[in-house]
């Protein structure tokens, strides 16, 4: 209950930093071009961390793919730029 109190307002702050990181008339370009990745994960991932740990025999190994794509995901935020107004 806590978590999810905590993270139900995540996507309202995502939207809005991809829009204001976007180039200027294009809000709806950046957000929707976020939203194939977000939603395609969604899809794409629990098979592949269920395959994973099929193929391995534990779930060690789903929560190591997990952490390395988490990782890599990290990744392009160093290219952000937090500018003072």
């Amino acid at each position: 209950v806590l978590g999810g109190f905590c993270l139900i307002g995540w996507q309202g702050l995502w939207v809005t930093m991809v829009s204001e990181l976007g180039p200027p008339g294009s809000a709806g370009t950046a957000v929707g071009f976020g939203m194939l990745f977000t939603n395609a994960g969604i899809v794409v991932w629990p098979p592949l961390l269920g395959l994973a740990a099929d193929v391995t025999g534990s779930l060690r190994w789903s929560w190591v793919v997990l952490g390395a794509a988490l990782a890599l995901a990290l990744w392009p935020l160093r290219r952000i730029r937090f500018v003072e107004r």
